[in-house]
């Protein structure tokens, strides 16, 4: 009799709770269903919210919520929303069609490759989804940089008292042409490969008081660059990705020495390129944010190389229409006698069918790469800081991409005064250079 009583008692307490607690769910459900069958998207929202924040949360809560961020075009949000309710049910077709497309228009574009090989060949005909191929794009791009101060710099005098030689190579143009491929290796496996050729045109200075001499020259860098990147889905907004950018090529440049005649003697000399720079970095994907680190080493002008970059994304509209990114990076230079700090901070903003992309970099980047080591600064100049507008214009249903980008970067150069054949003093130049880069994207 007693056993019955201690069962009643527990089912007098339960009870309480699930009367309690049942009309709090249904009145969410009740609420949520009438808004969104109003379209009054606005409404979902903050009633999901409000129910998320008091621990309320159930299946179609999620896809309620998740069509109604779309539909407002907070794409992230709604991928978050659908990620939920796809874990619960993978097979609902309502939440599949519209997780791809949320995935899709919020740049998450392996994930909704990978999504797309769960589904079957009915549904994808059904509803019109055309998933990525093994080749997901070829793009072509090419860049010309020009130093604004290149004729005042190369005819500027540089002779310094009680020298013996004096020397200065002034960088009058680069120009960069550039090619890549993107494809799968597998469902969550996808590789970008890279090939460029950069060309660099100098004006080297010699200059003495006793042998008069002033003389110049104009060597050439012929430098290639091969980048290699993993991109792996871990799951639940994680990746990681692993590069390797290895630069090959000739850096020519010339020598002037007078032996026991005022008669200069010019004698050329050929630098080998060889550096190489391997990252790893991983990432989490949250709808407001996308945190990311990234650490770099490798060898630059023969030069060790260790970076570390922490990396913040925010979308304070949960959509990609309005993003800012901030970065920081630890440079340890082995040719610096202490670590380096370079800033970097990103903003876009989409309107209409253009975006609008600005960036800037604040150190001194001098053997340093960017954080993805796609890019490898290995000029002798040390850049100060730079900043950039971009503008962006996907064409024929994003089929085709166009960018165009204006940067100016703000470079210091030394002089060399040589008192004797081996001992020099060093004077600092400043210059600007100017580049315009233009990149055509086809999506396949």
């Amino acid at each position: 009799m007693h056993r019955i009583l201690i069962v009643l008692i527990i089912i007098g307490w339960v009870v309480p709770i699930n009367a309690n607690a049942q009309p709090v769910w249904h009145k969410t459900d009740s609420l949520t269903y009438k808004h969104f069958n109003a379209g009054e998207w606005e409404s979902v929202l903050k009633e999901a919210n409000r129910s998320l924040a008091e621990g309320v949360d159930f299946y179609y809560l999620r896809v309620r919520a998740g069509k109604a961020a779309y539909e407002l075009k907070k794409y992230r949000l709604a991928a978050s929303h659908f990620s939920i309710a796809h874990q619960w049910n993978r097979s609902d077709e309502f939440v599949n069609y519209w997780y791809y497309n949320a995935l899709l228009l919020s740049g998450n574009s392996d994930e909704a490759s990978f999504l797309a090989s769960s589904f079957n060949n009915d549904f994808l005909q059904r509803m019109q989804i055309k998933p990525r191929g093994k080749l997901h794009s070829i793009s072509l791009e090419s860049q010309l940089t020009r130093n604004s101060r290149f004729g005042e710099l190369s005819n500027e005098g540089i002779i310094s008292d009680g020298t013996y030689i004096n020397y200065r190579s002034v960088m009058k143009q680069q120009a960069y042409i550039g090619i890549g491929v993107d494809h799968a290796l597998g469902s969550k496996l996808n590789l970008y490969h890279g090939f460029s050729r950069l060309n660099i045109q100098r004006t080297e200075r010699f200059q003495s008081s006793f042998p008069q001499l002033d003389h110049s020259e104009e060597p050439s860098t012929s430098q290639f660059n091969y980048f290699i990147q993993g991109r792996y889905l871990l799951g639940n907004g994680w990746s990681t990705n692993a590069s390797l950018s290895l630069l090959w090529g000739m850096a020519n440049s010339n020598w002037i020495t007078f032996r026991n005649s005022p008669q200069p003697i010019i004698t050329a000399y050929e630098y080998q390129i060889s550096d190489q720079i391997a990252t790893v970095g991983l990432t989490k994907d949250i709808w407001w944010i996308r945190p990311q680190v990234s650490a770099s080493i490798g060898t630059i002008n023969q030069w060790r190389q260790v970076q570390l970059s922490p990396q913040f994304t925010l979308y304070p509209l949960g959509n990609t229409h309005l993003y800012l990114t901030s970065g920081l990076t630890l440079h340890n230079d082995q040719s610096a006698d202490e670590s380096k700090y370079v800033f970097s901070q990103k903003i876009g903003v989409k309107t209409g069918p253009i975006w609008l992309i600005a960036d800037g970099w604040l150190g001194p980047m001098q053997n340093f790469s960017t954080p993805d080591g796609f890019v490898v600064y290995n000029m002798p100049e040390k850049i100060k800081q730079m900043a950039g507008l971009t503008i962006y214009l996907p064409l024929f249903k994003h089929k085709l991409e166009l960018m165009a980008r204006y940067r100016v970067a703000q470079k210091e150069g030394q002089s060399y005064h040589y008192s004797n054949t081996t001992e020099y003093t060093t004077s600092t130049y400043w210059f600007t250079d100017n580049n315009i880069l233009i990149s055509l994207k086809w999506n396949l």
